[in-house]
């Protein structure tokens, strides 16, 4: 290997790694060693793809290539398998309402309860998330006819990569071939619960080409009435 450097270590984590998944005899592990040395990939953990992918990484014929301690501990490996999402696991997904670069909004079904709900996903970096937080301490206090009830939020800090490759699997399935989370380091991802409106203004407006006045009047009037109410409780809690 040529003068010593940390990634002599590397490498040797990555063959340790190797006997600790597959049980090798003293000339099978010797076949490993020579042929991660000279780039050829040994078989062995075949039946293994992800920890295969992992030794190949830590033992990269190339020192440069290889990874610090810091990236491994870092590495989506870990943990990977092991996290439960409180959304997946509470909720089944009907459609993709609204998305944009750091947020999407579901409309799922409750799996307990059987009622459909609005579910917005705020992705956020970690410790610094007071911004959306701000926005369901505001939500949890608006108590209005014409404003959308709230019931419940929660955060969830998937293992680093988890919901990247989650969100590969999900999204086109639901017309959906971006992934438009920003997906920056340890992302935490805040999740907030709301009643479900069917529609929108904005789709009454695209899908109606008649206007009738009285209606008009009446939903114009709730969403002053709305404004009003939003007004005054900023007043009040000093937003």
């Amino acid at each position: 290997f040529g003068q010593y450097s940390s990634k002599v270590d590397i490498f040797a984590l990555g063959l340790i790694l190797t006997e600790m998944c597959v049980v090798l005899s003293k000339n099978e592990a010797e076949k490993v060693f020579d042929g991660c040395r000279s780039g050829r990939k040994s078989d062995v953990l075949n039946c293994l793809p992800e920890v295969k992918r992992f030794v190949n990484w830590l033992t990269n014929v190339t020192s440069t290539e290889r990874p610090g301690c810091k990236q491994i501990l870092d590495h989506e490996f870990f943990g990977m398998n092991n996290f439960t999402s409180e959304f997946f696991k509470k909720f089944k997904i009907r459609r993709i309402i609204a998305q944009s670069r750091s947020s999407i909004v579901f409309e799922a079904c409750n799996l307990v309860d059987g009622i459909e709900y609005a579910v917005k996903r705020v992705a956020t970096q970690t410790g610094y998330s007071e911004y959306a937080l701000k926005e369901i301490r505001a939500l949890a206090s608006m108590k209005h006819e014409n404003i959308l009830s709230y019931n419940n939020a929660w955060i969830e800090k998937p293992p680093n990569g988890w919901q990247k490759r989650s969100d590969r699997h999900l999204l086109p399935s639901f017309g959906s071939e971006k992934i438009m989370n920003l997906y920056q380091g340890r992302s935490e991802f805040i999740y907030i619960q709301t009643e479900l409106c069917k529609d929108t203004l904005a789709d009454w407006l695209r899908t109606n080409k008649s206007r009738n006045t009285s209606q008009t009047k009446l939903w114009f009037k709730q969403i002053v009435s709305a404004v009003a109410y939003i007004h005054q409780k900023k007043k009040f809690m000093g937003i």
